[in-house]
């Protein structure tokens, strides 16, 4: 595939910025945030509330398509939303961080959120122009990568405005649904609108957990609300390690990133590997002979399988309550401790 995604480095937002300013409609909406949008997603690239992907075309050259941007918000944020008189999100979301007024979780707060009632998601953007989108590979990616990205989250609902005609098209296929403008109410998607109506009215579409379960016909966006308590509490500087070796790093390149030795690395993994051991009979005995025969790449493989297809497990979490509900076992001392927030 000629495309690529990748979470956004810093380096990476200027270009981002540049792309959005030339949207014949995300650029006019955003005409009042564009000089200070670039500082104000420097100052969210490492909190968890915050998402962004980049999305590049594999040359040579290599070029940015454009960053694709969530936040987890205040539920009030959303409920403001979607009360008459309707306003455009991302502006109001980024005017309310240059005056510290902020509405985007912080840390402690989604560790919170994902573990009791749920968490509230805006989304803000896809951040590529319409030409880009239109091609059936990068349109996929973004939607695979979109349900890979928030996969997990303990979600109740999620919003976002649409930034072209046809993105407010996909957003039905998908499985949203139409906020009316008149009373905030969920429905249908309303066959008067008109695809002028995306640029000068905002427009938004969204689901809930409730909606999402209650549908008989499933959708993609209905993955989103397939949610699971995690069992093993593991510390944040551990689904760290995890995330980047599902993204194909070794350990070696795992030690360099992540700014400890190789030796902390391979403990953490044997840290990992002990609380696993009574939900994943393949990484302890499975061949008879205990841990002997399971290490190496092949105990790797079970491990990052199973994280594959239990994604909750990777997600900010009060780590005492998951040991408590989930029944997961304390971590013994953290190999990593020095990287957890």
């Amino acid at each position: 595939m000629p495309f690529r995604r990748r979470p956004a480095r810093p380096n990476d937002l200027c270009k981002c910025v540049n792309v959005l300013a030339a949207h014949p409609i995300l650029g006019p909406r955003y005409a009042g945030i564009l000089a200070d949008l670039q500082k104000v997603m420097l100052s969210l690239l490492e909190r968890e509330a915050f998402n962004c992907t980049v999305f590049e075309e594999i040359g040579p050259p290599v070029r940015i398509l454009g960053g694709a941007v969530s936040s987890f918000v205040q539920d009030s944020f959303l409920r403001q939303l979607k009360t008459p008189p309707s306003f455009w999100g991302t502006p109001e979301l980024v005017l309310r961080e240059l005056s510290d007024r902020s509405a985007i979780l912080s840390d402690q707060e989604v560790r919170y959120a994902n573990s009791n009632d749920g968490l509230s998601m805006y989304v803000w953007h896809t951040g590529m122009l319409e030409e880009d989108l239109e091609r059936m590979e990068v349109a996929t990616l973004v939607l695979s990568t979109f349900i890979e990205n928030f996969r997990g989250y303990n979600l109740k609902e999620f919003l976002g405005q649409a930034e072209s005609w046809r993105q407010f098209g996909a957003m039905r296929q998908a499985g949203g649904c139409f906020v009316r403008p008149s009373d905030g109410q969920y429905a249908e998607y309303h066959e008067a609108i008109k695809p002028a109506d995306v640029a000068k009215t905002p427009l938004l579409v969204g689901t809930t957990r409730e909606m999402a379960r209650g549908r008989t016909i499933g959708s993609m966006i209905a993955l989103l609300f397939n949610y699971t308590p995690p069992r093993l509490g593991l510390r944040r500087s551990h689904q760290r390690l995890v995330l980047a070796a599902l993204a194909g790093q070794t350990d070696e390149e795992l030690s360099k990133e992540l700014g400890v030795s190789l030796a902390a690395v391979k403990k953490a993994w044997r840290e990992i590997s002990n609380l696993m051991a009574p939900y994943l009979p393949l990484v302890g005995d499975a061949h008879g002979d205990g841990h002997r025969h399971s290490r190496g790449k092949q105990k790797r493989h079970h491990l990052l399988a199973y994280f594959r297809e239990h994604p909750e497990e990777l997600r900010p979490i009060e780590r005492q309550r998951a040991n408590t509900n989930g029944h997961a076992r304390a971590t013994p001392t953290d190999a990593l401790h020095s990287l957890a927030h």
